[in-house]
């Protein structure tokens, strides 16, 4: 949620795509936003060549607007045939910036200034500016990322000139923007923690015109403001002081607006007064075998969702060029490339806060036109996204069939359709998986299931689309993942990051093992759904939460766990193994509302013993249908119709086990330099309780953890930690 700074639920689909180097879509797929986080992943197969890629992350919400929105982040895609292209020429861009748009003659400026090379990065370099008769007037100097400020003050109809001296001792001469004759100057003091200084200069020509105009300052973000009137009166300057407290956290855009309603200067600052952060604190505990055990822990009271990747403490691959704070609070203010800037919320201190304000003052242009605000605005003809619109009819004379039987689907339990008097049916916000099957069936009047003829259809938006050039000049300057260092790369020692399936074989037994065997053989740890049981509990839900689960079953979606926390697994709350006649349930959401008349027998062994292909933590639960049973799913599904869901775009892409790569050696140079250990891309962390992370061992002596978050109140967290393995 963009004002209030939370995560936003009022999305379900996330489209993500993969481009070449020309912006073209190469891959897509549908991720499901659950609670306003997703996760996933894409293979990177043999259609890959060697070179540079983009992924990007958008919604159907993103296209009401005439600026591409979303996520976008560089990646460089390697292989044994890769290799830099060599940069043989050198070329700068050097700008002078006066603050709030405009140098005035015969007053006060503040002019900023930058200087960067053919890539976009900063280029550190010592100035001087001399005026018409070379005298020096005044000398300065640039940050590490080529940016300062300097004050000025220009007489009219002169002309000024600046000596830059580059580090590598190259000189450039440049001559510096011409002052107006009239106007008004912006200057902004950030310096302080609990306020800002907002101080305008004008010129005596100027202030004759406009001492008795009405002129407003306007704070803005993310659609809330907040104004300040006033005038120059007799004064050529005007200064204001404004409590941090009041202001909007992250960049707020300060705009002088006159008494005609024009904005004639803007400036950028960034208010990091209500910014909160939440010490992460990281430890090992004794090693299990092959795997190390590491325990994560907060004091804060949010609860936190994180993204972990853990990596060799030598790795040179993880290159993001923003954190989640940088990305959130920074890159949707601003227009361009930004250089380096995790480095700005890193550990922050006066320094860094300094050059976050050369970073404002001199790329400070909003990315927003005030022509486009004014005349432009956008439309909302794209709503957020709560799933697609099903629709389907009856082919041919079905006289007896008022609606359509939809079988247990991953999002959505079996139930009955309506349809309508042309035999139709529609189905807004409807979820459905990438290459889901969906089955229906219609029942007549003697309870039958019978194979309808149909016609289904989907309508949803097709994200086969492309970045385009100005979108992606940016993000040319960006240092991919490994971009920085390619050496000992050595086709023998590379490993090959394609998808591993494992599979098994279960020797087949011979004996068909039935209810009364499992009710013998396991008669000591399972509890016994009977017909009493039947009569006393409405649904099979409620019978589950009386024998020692947690249950919960809201529109649709059924959540079934252990109360008692596992501590071997290292999971808080493990999910039972659930048998529906024999066959393992990937997914609850068919328990929703199952009434217990429909219900012959339910097995409940909490302790999960002895019980075949269980193996799971949070015991193992079997349910058997009554034959008779309207529910019967085994033998309906055979007088049912189909429809197999195979456009990435339509249905949700299945969240995959992420694992890791088997690697010849974990010494060599390419694990310590490319290598990953780990990825948890979902880690729920709650006050006062430690999270245990279970990781492979690789021997490295030294990792890295680099962690990603935010809290149910907005609250963020970017830490890198290093970690010694004992």
């Amino acid at each position: 949620n963009c004002r209030q700074k939370k995560i936003f639920n009022e999305t379900t689909y996330i489209y993500i795509g993969i481009y070449n180097n020309k912006g073209e879509q190469v891959k897509n797929q549908l991720q499901l936003a659950q609670n306003g986080i997703a996760q996933g992943s894409i293979i990177i197969d043999s259609t890959f060549t060697s070179g540079t890629y983009f992924i990007k992350a958008s919604t159907n919400w993103m296209r009401n607007f005439k600026k591409e929105h979303g996520f976008i982040q560089k990646i460089l895609i390697l292989d044994e045939n890769y290799s830099e292209n060599p940069i043989t020429e050198t070329s700068y861009d050097i700008q002078f910036l006066p603050e709030g748009g405009h140098c005035i003659a015969n007053t006060k400026n503040q002019i900023g200034f930058k200087a960067i090379d053919q890539l976009g990065q900063g280029v550190v370099f010592k100035g001087k500016v001399y005026d018409e008769d070379h005298v020096e007037l005044l000398s300065y100097e640039s940050n590490a990322f080529g940016m300062g400020k300097f004050i000025f003050r220009p007489v009219s109809h002169k002309t000024y000139t600046t000596e830059i001296t580059l580090n590598t001792g190259e000189v450039i001469l440049k001559q510096l923007p011409k002052a107006e004759p009239e106007g008004i100057s912006m200057l902004i003091d950030n310096s302080s923690d609990k306020e800002v200084i907002l101080s305008f200069y004008t010129n005596s020509n100027t202030l004759e015109k406009i001492k008795e105009h009405n002129f407003k300052i306007a704070i803005h973000k993310d659609g809330d403001m907040k104004t300040l009137p006033f005038s120059f009166g007799k004064s050529t300057r005007k200064s204001l002081a404004l409590d941090k407290e009041v202001l909007f956290q992250g960049v707020n855009t300060v705009t002088l607006i006159d008494s005609q309603g024009r904005p004639i200067n803007e400036r950028l600052f960034f208010n990091d007064t209500k910014l909160k952060t939440t010490p992460l604190f990281l430890s090992q505990l004794p090693k299990t075998n092959d795997s190390i055990t590491l325990s994560l822990y907060q004091y804060d009271k949010q609860q936190f969702n994180l993204s972990i990747s853990i990596l060799p403490e030598s790795t040179i691959s993880y290159q993001p060029n923003h954190n989640i704070i940088s990305a959130f609070l920074l890159q949707p203010y601003i227009s361009g490339y930004i250089e380096a800037p995790q480095y700005y919320f890193y550990n922050t201190d006066t320094k860094k806060k300094e050059d976050l304000d050369l970073l404002l003052l001199t790329q400070g242009w909003n990315r927003y036109e005030w022509e486009d605000i004014f005349n432009n605005p956008p439309k909302k003809d794209y709503d957020f996204e709560q799933g697609i619109t099903l629709k389907g009819s009856i082919i041919g004379n079905y006289s007896d069939a008022d609606s359509l039987y939809l079988y247990s689907t991953k999002f959505y339990p079996a139930q009955f359709i309506p349809i309508d008097k042309n035999k139709s049916f529609t189905i807004n916000n409807f979820l459905v998986a990438e290459f889901e099957d969906l089955k229906f069936s219609y029942v007549n009047k003697k309870m039958q299931f019978l194979k309808p003829n149909l016609t289904v259809s989907y309508d949803v938006y097709n994200s086969k689309d492309s970045i385009s050039e100005d979108t992606l000049k940016p993000y040319y300057f960006q240092k991919a993942y490994g971009e920085s260092v390619i050496e000992n790369w050595n086709k023998n020692t590379s490993v090959n990051l394609d998808e591993v399936v494992i599979t098994s074989r279960i020797k087949e037994n011979k004996t068909k093992v039935g209810m009364e065997s499992f009710e013998h053989s396991f008669k000591k740890n399972t509890k016994v759904f009977d017909e009493k049981a039947g009569l006393t509990y409405p649904d099979v839900i409620s019978y589950i939460r009386i024998n020692g689960y947690k249950v919960s079953q809201t529109f649709g979606q059924v959540v079934i766990q252990s109360r008692v926390p596992n501590s071997i697994s290292g999971e808080q709350y493990p999910e039972p193994t659930i048998f529906l006649d024999d066959v393992q349930l990937q997914s609850f959401n068919v328990l929703y509302e199952l009434p217990s008349s429909n219900i012959e027998k339910i097995y409940i062994d909490k302790r999960g013993l002895g019980q075949s292909m269980s193996g799971g933590s949070g015991g193992v639960i079997r349910i058997y249908m009554k034959e008779n049973s309207v529910f019967d799913l085994k033998e309906a599904s055979k007088a049912s119709a189909s429809y197999f869901v195979s456009e990435p775009t339509i249905g949700f892409t299945a969240q995959k086990t992420f694992y890791t790569p088997l690697y010849n050696s974990f010494e060599s140079t390419l694990f310590k330099n490319y290598g990953v250990i780990d990825w948890i891309p979902q880690l729920e962390l709650n006050q006062n309780i430690s999270s245990q992370i279970l990781i492979p061992d690789t021997k490295t002596k030294s990792i890295k953890l680099y962690i990603e978050g935010i809290a149910d109140d907005g609250s963020l967290i970017s830490e890198m930690k290093t970690l010694n393995i004992e």
